[in-house]
């Protein structure tokens, strides 16, 4: 993680992953790229950010990237730019690594 990252900030700041958001991304000189309030669990406007902003960390809960597949289908558009994916907090899917 560095300056030229840029990460999605889906995960709320009560759970423990958004310590990474926090402290992991920003303290190495990254962007955070937060979803509006009101859109925050849509995944249409996850993918919408990510190719806006050129997002290419994802840190969630495996069934967060699991929307977001399902939502791009065969498309996977804003997934091309992605370096690096994160999950945890729940089993991972086999489909979902694939």
């Amino acid at each position: 993680i560095g300056p030229g990252d840029r990460a999605l900030a889906l995960t709320a700041l009560h759970h423990d992953m958004s310590v990474f958001d926090l402290f992991g991304v920003l303290g190495a000189g990254g962007t955070l790229v937060l979803p509006r309030a009101s859109e925050r669990r849509e995944a249409a406007h996850w993918a919408r950010l990510m190719e806006e902003h050129g997002v290419n960390v994802w840190n969630s809960v495996p069934a967060m990237m699991d929307m977001l597949l399902e939502h791009l289908g065969p498309r996977n558009g804003p997934l091309d730019g992605l370096r690096l994916a994160f999950m945890g907090g729940d089993w991972l899917n086999v489909a979902t690594v694939r």
